[in-house]
């Protein structure tokens, strides 16, 4: 495939999943039917206002690094807190 075409595939599925409602268009529906056309309006501005930072997040590639980190803190405090169990098991049946 050449380039051109190549864009144009990619062009066509982006705005495919552009155009598909998501959760964020199924919260702006459900806002503005439930809580009026202001709540959705202010809904609406939220979320423009943080597309922005997940593009530019998305883009630096930090989204695996946020991921990653909190699933490691967990795993090690996970082993922490095995560790101190199996330290007071210890000193339990040691007395």
């Amino acid at each position: 495939m050449n380039p051109l075409s190549e864009l144009l595939l990619f062009t066509l599925a982006a705005l495919g999943l552009v155009l598909s409602p998501g959760p964020s268009m199924i919260y702006l529906i459900s806002r503005s039917i439930v809580q009026g056309r202001q709540a959705g309006v202010i809904s609406l501005t939220g979320i423009l206002s943080g597309f922005p930072v997940h593009i530019f997040v998305a883009a630096f590639g930090l989204i695996a690094i946020l991921l990653v980190i909190p699933f490691t803190m967990a795993g090690n405090n996970l082993l922490a807190l095995f560790g101190l169990g199996i330290y007071k098991i210890r000193v339990f049946f040691t007395i």
